[in-house]
């Protein structure tokens, strides 16, 4: 039992952590949810041959884990990257044995695109025979991936990348969870504090005078702060902000580094899980003072010591914030800043767990938006593509396309796309721009969004962003006009408020010859009978005769429009006079 219990630690976060039950499933809720045919079948035990097709770390193989568990069949493993045809031979014929003493076998083919046409073939015939229920996993599309014939025999199942929330919901299971996760070990996220119980009264004061101490340089710090914001014109969401999730809930205090890591994963709960276990393995640093507050010796890594350099050693930006918040006398008579005091505060109140093979000396490990900066070696942008910031970043690049700004509308599409949005979301907010802020008055600019979103389809990032930001460039540099905008909206207006009177006859077509013989089409002038190609015939329903809703500008191609349409109004007088 112990060797199985250490072989399972020095399993990765992603393997311990993977769904026993559907009911544990986060996702997928379009194949999974109660009710759904595939659930239905694999709770019945009535499945049949399938390919398992989406991106890395939607639970592809989480799922064929899962319903080698749940239905009475043995589960043979392949890897496309690891076995060959003599493998395939081998297992088949073993299945095929068991399948006449009537017990059934499936055979998984992780990242199934990997083998060449004839490893397919030797899945077919046991395939078609029952002697095994096949069940394939890829990345690729299986119609250019998988051979025809067994694409034939499977059912082809469309997993879909796991959104910001439901990543977030994993790695808050992942923290809480004490028999597979970190349920055991005292991980803080962010400026979060936990709360222990003091062994005496005069820690209490300790802890009190610190506390003290820490809030008055932070009201100063914060002070500092919204004055230099306010100078720029900003004001600043970072303090106490509910970023909201798709299922309306507030950002939990201290988990912004999680929505962060998430939207770092990019829809890749492999990749989430990796990340994470990073950050607890590397916040383990032990840091120890002497009484007289001498720099720490640290246990861990070369990173806890650059954290703590004297000052002296600091760099210009660490240098002058220590310059503008000093050192605060705590009350054993030693100066420290406010981290210091923290990791003192905690070395008092929480005690070593023994429980962790990986706790610091304080007992508490934590993770902050720099130690998760540190351990993907990149900045990680603020963001959450579910909540606030999301819908502050799309309406800063829509404004900036709006106000003609190429250099303003660049930086914002690059934040978003560095911050990990969906490229494809951009290009069709890109598309919605162009049809409501530049509209005729450069009809080139729909085509050229769309021709973006094309591009990125075909070329994929990194290379694809080029043209995202070829169309943000042209977007704010084209003529602009929301005439189209305005009369469509003027025009649902009158729909919801004005009565849906019927179509006029002289506008019905006479399919039949009774229609005709009751007025349809009666009066109808065809504009092609013509000399101008153009007749002062009412089009709308008489209780909006003469309603006008598109007003052109004089901006761009729309001048010409604009014209055009004075020409018209022209020839329908001279047409009704005559």
């Amino acid at each position: 039992m112990r060797a199985q219990e250490t072989a399972a630690a020095l399993q990765p976060l992603a393997e311990r952590m993977r769904p026993r039950t559907l009911d544990e499933v986060v996702g997928q809720e379009k194949l999974l949810g109660p009710g759904k045919p595939l659930r239905v079948q694999i709770e019945n035990d009535n499945l049949s041959s399938m390919l398992l097709w989406g991106p890395p770390g939607c639970g592809k193989t989480t799922l064929a884990r899962l319903i080698a568990r749940l239905t009475k069949s043995e589960f043979v493993s392949f890897s496309a990257v690891l076995s060959g045809i003599k493998e395939i031979k081998e297992v088949m014929a073993d299945a095929e044995r068991k399948s006449r003493g009537g017990r059934r076998t499936i055979v998984f083919v992780d990242e199934v695109h990997r083998f060449n046409k004839a490893q397919q073939d030797a899945f077919l015939p046991h395939v078609e025979a029952g002697h095994i229920l096949f069940i394939g996993a890829t990345t690729e599309n299986p119609s250019f991936e998988v051979i025809s014939p067994l694409l034939s025999r499977t059912k082809v199942y469309v997993l879909e990348a796991l959104t910001t929330p439901e990543i977030v919901e994993l790695l808050r299971r992942a923290l809480a969870d004490k028999e597979r996760g970190y349920g055991n070990e005292n991980i803080v996220l962010a400026d979060e504090t936990p709360l222990q119980p003091l062994a005496d009264s005069r820690q209490q004061e300790e802890r009190v005078t610190t506390e003290v101490a820490e809030g008055t340089q932070r009201t100063r710090r914060e002070g500092e702060k919204s004055r230099s914001l306010a100078s720029l014109g900003m004001t600043d969401s970072s303090e106490n902000r509910a970023d909201v999730g798709s299922s309306g809930a507030a950002l939990k205090h201290g988990e912004e580094v999680l929505w962060r890591m998430a939207a770092f994963a990019n829809g890749d709960a492999r990749a989430a899980y990796n990340t994470l276990e990073l950050c607890v393995k590397s916040a383990g640093s032990s840091e120890k003072t002497n009484s007289s507050g001498a720099k720490a010796q640290s246990s861990s890594s070369a990173m806890s010591e650059l954290k703590l350099r004297p000052p002296e050693e600091k760099s210009g930006t660490s240098a002058a914030l220590d310059r503008q918040n000093p050192p605060l006398q705590t009350k054993g008579g030693a100066t420290s800043s406010s981290s210091a005091n923290r990791r003192e505060r905690g070395r008092r109140e929480i005690p070593h767990s023994a429980d962790s093979g990986r706790d610091d000396s304080s007992g508490v490990k934590r993770i902050t938006v720099e130690l998760l900066e540190e351990v993907l070696q990149k900045k990680v942008l603020r963001y959450d593509k579910a909540g606030e910031e999301h819908y502050n970043l799309i309406s800063a690049l829509h404004k900036s396309v709006r106000n003609s700004d190429p250099d303003a509308a660049l930086y914002w599409l690059a934040r978003m796309i560095e911050s990990g949005e969906d490229a494809l979301y951009l290009a069709r907010r890109m598309v919605r721009m162009a049809s409501e802020d530049i509209g005729l008055a450069e009809p080139g600019a729909l085509a050229m969004t769309l021709a973006a979103k094309e591009a990125f389809d075909f070329l994929g990032a990194p290379e694809g962003h080029l043209a995202l930001a070829q169309a943000a460039v042209y977007l704010s540099l084209a003529p602009k006009s929301n005439a189209v905008y305005v009369a469509y909206g003027d025009v649902m207006e009158d729909v919801r408020k004005t009565e849906a009177e019927p179509v006029p006859l002289h506008l019905r077509n006479a399919v039949t010859g009774l229609m005709k013989n009751i007025g349809y089409g009666e009066g109808y002038k065809y504009a092609h009978n013509f000399e101008e190609k153009v007749t002062e015939m009412q089009c709308l329903p008489d209780n909006l005769a003469g309603r006008s809703y598109y007003k052109p500008t004089e901006q761009g191609f729309e001048a010409r429009i604009r014209a055009r349409m004075a020409e018209i109004g022209k020839m329908k007088k001279k047409v009704g006079s005559s």
